[in-house]
């Protein structure tokens, strides 16, 4: 039977009553996450949680155009003209809310007059701007949009890390390959009488040691410290007065890390780090023989063409000290080898027991069979390093006071103008000062240190090679075409390249590897030998630095001289892979009366130099890529480096500018008489350091 209708209807409303009798359901909103962690102006972020249908995303106090992709997930894209930091993220119609990275963003980079400018997002109305390159922070000048740093400041070519800082908040990298520009040419002199007269680095890891150097407040708290060592199962082997420092010995490594760990809080101790890490980061040369034809060729000397040079001067009367492993007296250089110092076994007779002092040696002043750099040099042996290639940062630190006259108790009646260190530690530290001091008085006595930058394939160069004022020198190989091997330590303070060699390559198909070839020891004989490293590359820049020295250039003006005479090697300009570029003998001997080309800038500044040869050839680098540059001649025939005065030669000037990785031949300069109204100094040209 059929229902009625009208029990149908009031059923349906009850129902409905029962219905609109119900409370509404509470709905709780959500932020969970913000994708990605941060972002930079012009990028899309995505929030994620619970929101209201029609939400909108709010980044500082701006409303965004807002999609909801789906259920739970909010996009929005932050504004171009965002300025970046932490800054609120907000959701409309309801009170979630957090703080959110809004990073800068480098999007163009240019280089013109030797300055960057930048294009960016997110720093416009910011605070703290800053520009950093290679990490060295740079307050930009503001044009409209654009950020100009200048670039002289820096001194550097090749890949340049670029970030840009906003309110405490620094962008990702940009990278950008900053190129310099080369030019060469001749300079011409005038008949008038009244100017005659170059893969992935390594990361440094902690070396093991089993000696401590203790430096003490007082000099009388030696019991002290033999008391405290004893307990720690060390005891004190030697002590040095001149830096108030004793060397204390441990049975292992492990003992010595305890040491050196907590002897820091002793009173009557100022400081103490490890004292057995000093070595040539190498292994002495495997291929020997005594025959040194059978070993291939010096072609690192063919390729350095020091033959013209060797016309003028082999060196004599200049004394280079060969701070190593000591020095076996050898046939190529025995007449000219003086007595030294062995700070290894504290006697007089510094024999090599090791090699690597002997190839050393003969790569500065052999003069035999095979050829040193200077091979008229006197050289002064002086051991630091033991019969394994190691040694004590104590005893290398007397040996440098030692060769370079200045030991107080070990009188040397021979010291050194040029001390070469093809030795060193990974890493630079303060807390190392009796090295640190004994390079530094050498310096102040204007001695040249030349120092090998290391072995082990680090972005960061050996102690003491960093120091200021030491010629750090990398090693090139290639008998063909220099490249950079990857063991050779580069990165900042690279100052020059040399020939190091690589003894897994034969690039000229000589049936040897390209090793470097120089005097040797064979048990206990003289002999010859295949090396590879920057330990070979450093000798090749002392001998060099040595033959300058003997042309009378003063020391405080050869390093300057290297450098603005280099081969630029890879990235046109100076680098972190080999500094100024390979060492280049061409300006030795130089133009009399002593001449040079200069590049100024648009306010008559010297922004790069360039020696001039013998033969009136030169060849200036570092020139700054699309910046308006004069480029003058000019000598200095009283050799005060002020170049141009009243009657000394000036050529006319010459307006240029240059495109990067550019290498430009220029039309000769002439030198004419000079009023003197224009005078340009050369302030690299000081006291060094």
């Amino acid at each position: 039977m059929k229902r009625s209708p009208l029990w149908t209807l009031p059923t349906l409303a009850l129902v409905l009553a029962a219905c609109g009798d119900e409370a509404p359901v509470k709905v709780t909103y959500r932020l969970n996450q913000v994708v990605p962690v941060s972002a930079s102006p012009g990028e899309k972020i995505t929030l994620l949680g619970k929101f209201p249908q029609n939400a909108r995303v709010v980044v500082a106090g701006q409303t965004l155009d807002t999609q909801l992709k789906a259920e739970g997930v909010l996009d929005a894209t932050l504004p171009e003209s965002l300025q970046a930091g932490n800054l609120r993220v907000q959701v409309t119609g309801t009170a979630l809310e957090t703080q959110y990275t809004v990073v800068p963003r480098i999007t163009e980079v240019t280089v013109k007059e030797n300055t960057l400018h930048l294009k960016a997002l997110g720093w416009q109305g910011g605070e703290d701007l800053m520009v950093l390159v290679q990490g060295t922070p740079n307050t930009p000048t503001v044009q409209g949009d654009t950020l100009q740093v200048n670039l002289a400041r820096t001194g550097l070519y090749g890949p340049l890390d670029l970030r840009l800082q906003v309110n405490t908040v620094t962008s990702q990298e940009f990278f950008f390959k900053h190129q310099a520009a080369i030019a060469s040419g001749k300079v011409l002199l005038p008949v008038q009488p009244s100017l005659e007269g170059m893969q992935k680095l390594q990361v440094p890891q902690e070396a093991s040691f089993t000696q401590l150097a203790v430096y003490l407040n007082r000099w009388t708290d030696q019991n002290r410290l033999e008391e405290l060592a004893q307990t720690a199962g060390g005891k004190v082997t030697r002590c040095v007065e001149v830096f108030q420092a004793c060397q204390v010995e441990f049975q292992d490594h492990l003992q010595a890390r305890s040491a050196l760990q907590e002897w820091g809080g002793e009173d009557f101790i100022r400081t103490l780090h490890p004292d057995d890490v000093v070595g040539t980061q190498a292994n002495p040369c495997t291929v020997l023989n005594a025959d040194p034809a059978k070993l291939g060729t010096q072609w690192h000397l063919a390729k350095l063409n020091l033959a013209r040079t060797w016309k003028k001067t082999l060196g004599e009367g200049v004394t280079v000290a060969v701070v190593d492993s000591g020095v076996l007296p050898h046939v190529a250089y025995q007449d000219r080898l003086l007595p030294g110092h062995d700070f290894v076994d504290g006697d007089d007779t510094p024999t090599d027991l090791y090699g690597h002092g002997t190839h050393v040696a003969g790569l500065i002043g052999a003069n035999g069979l095979v050829k040193g750099t200077a091979p008229g040099v006197n050289l002064l042996p002086v051991r630091v390093l033991g019969p394994t290639g190691e040694g004590s940062v104590l005893a290398a630190a007397e040996g440098i006071l030692y060769a370079a006259g200045l030991h107080p108790t070990l009188k040397n009646p021979h010291p050194a103008q040029v001390i070469n260190l093809s030795l060193g530690l990974d890493s630079y530290s303060t807390q190392m000062p009796a090295l640190q001091d004994a390079v530094q008085k050498a310096l102040n006595k204007h001695i040249l240190v030349v120092a090998a930058t290391g072995n082990k394939g680090y972005n960061q160069i050996a102690f003491p090679a960093n120091m200021n004022g030491v010629i750090a020198v990398t090693a090139v190989s290639g008998p063909v075409n220099p490249y950079q091997p990857t063991y050779a330590n580069r990165g900042r303070g690279t100052v020059l390249a040399a020939f190091g060699g690589d003894l897994k390559t034969d690039q000229d198909h000589s049936g040897l590897f390209d090793g470097v070839l120089s005097t040797a020891i064979q048990g206990s004989e003289p002999s010859y030998g295949l090396c590879v490293g920057t330990s070979m590359a450093a000798p090749q820049v002392a001998g060099i630095a040595a033959l300058a020295l003997s042309l009378g250039t003063p020391p405080e003006e050869v390093l300057p001289l290297l450098t603005r005479s280099a081969y630029d090697l890879g990235t046109f300009g100076q680098d972190l892979e080999t500094g100024y570029g390979l060492i280049n003998p061409s300006f030795l001997p130089r133009l009399k009366p002593d001449t040079f080309v200069v590049a100024l800038d648009t306010q008559n500044q010297v922004v790069t130099w360039a020696p001039v040869g013998e033969d009136g050839q030169f060849t200036l680098s570092n020139l700054p890529p699309n910046t308006s540059l004069t480029l003058i001649a000019a000598s200095d025939p009283n050799h005060n480096h002020i170049l141009g005065e009243q009657g000394e030669g000036l050529s006319a000037a010459r307006p240029l500018t240059f495109g990067p990785q550019t290498q430009t031949s220029l039309p000769d300069f002439l030198l004419q008489t000079s009023d003197g109204t224009k005078p340009i100094t050369l302030n690299d040209f000081k006291d060094q350091p």
